[in-house]
Order: structure tokens, then sequence, then C-alpha cells
């Protein structure tokens, strides 16, 4: 910054002593040394405007949405003193069907970090639930997600909570790590 300052000051001391020779000749041969500075003045300003226009023309600024905060309702009167490490132990399986690592075929890092394994859209397990929720009106999460991968797990709990926004479906459970019932909301 400092070496910007010296540079512009000698720049305007030499307009200031050319300014001066350029009075004392009183010769139109010679042309004016402040057109220099002023055309550089000009410039300024039209980049200056410039950029102000753009900065007010900008509206992406103004195209965001946040989303509401969301009032959480917690239920002081749930009673915990039932649940112990044994039941999440037992439900766990269920949930996420763990495999034994004996039954599991040897895979190559590298190859599956290239292939990667089917992606399951959240739609397509929507269209699924909502089949079956027409077809029996009630379902346990448990059945919904027998035989299924992981990823299956997740993307299926991902639309049961979409159906739930959306009051298509309703689910009970009657013990903390019980199975979850789906039933399909008769109220909308």
């Amino acid at each position: 910054m400092a070496s910007e300052f010296i540079t512009m000051a000698s720049k305007l001391l030499e307009i200031k002593s050319r300014y001066l020779l350029y009075k004392q000749k009183d010769n139109n041969e010679v042309e004016d040394p402040r057109l220099e500075l002023m055309e550089k003045l000009e410039e300024y300003k039209k980049f200056k405007l410039a950029s102000q226009d753009l900065k007010d023309n900008i509206t992406y600024v103004d195209d965001l949405y946040y989303r509401k905060k969301e009032e959480i309702v917690i239920d002081d009167n749930m009673d915990l003193d039932d649940i112990s490490i044994d039941a999440i132990k037992n439900i766990l399986p269920y949930i996420l069907k763990v495999k034994s690592e004996e039954n599991k075929p040897q895979k190559d890092e590298k190859l599956e970090k290239i292939v990667r394994g089917r992606i399951v859209p959240v739609e397509e397990k929507i269209a699924y639930i909502r089949e079956i929720i027409s077809r029996d009106n009630e379902v346990s999460f448990t059945k919904v997600i027998e035989n299924v991968d992981k990823d299956e797990v997740i993307a299926t709990f991902l639309s049961v909570l979409e159906l739930i926004k959306s009051r298509e479906i309703v689910v009970y459970q009657d013990l903390f790590f019980d199975d979850i019932l789906i039933k399909k909301n008769l109220e909308s």
C-alpha cells in the first residue's frame, strides 16, 4: 500500500510540475498535463457508476427464503424407566438388518468406491408404502423393511416421514422400542 501511495504522489507531483511549466510557457503546442489526470478520473467515475448499478441490480440476495422456526413439543410424561440396554440391543438388528461378517463376501474396497450401489429414491419408497396402505390400511415398519439393505431402510424411513408430513399416514408405537405401526390417515 505504501508503494502505491508513493507512486500516486509522485505522479501527482509530476503533473503539477508540468502544469506550472505549461502555464509559464503559454504555448498552445504543448498539451495541458491536467488532461491525463482528468481522463483517468472520468474513467474511474464510469467504473464506480457501473459497480453501483451492478450492486443495485443484484436481486439474488432478496430471493433467499428461510424456513420458519418450528416449535418442538416435548412430552414430559414419557416414561423411560422401562428402557434398558438389552431392549436397545434386541431391536437394533430389526431396524438396521445387521448381517454377520462371515456371511458377507469379501469386496474389493477400491472397486466399491468406484462402483456404488443402487440409489434408492425416496419417491419410489413413498409409492411403495402408498400401495401397501391402500391394500391393507395398516402395516408394521419391520414388514415394510423386510429383506432390504441399509440404504433402502433409510429411504423407507424418510418416505414414512414425508407421508406423515403430508398427512397421508399416521404412525403408532405401543412401547418406546416396539415396532412402529403405519396406518392410513382416515381424517385426510
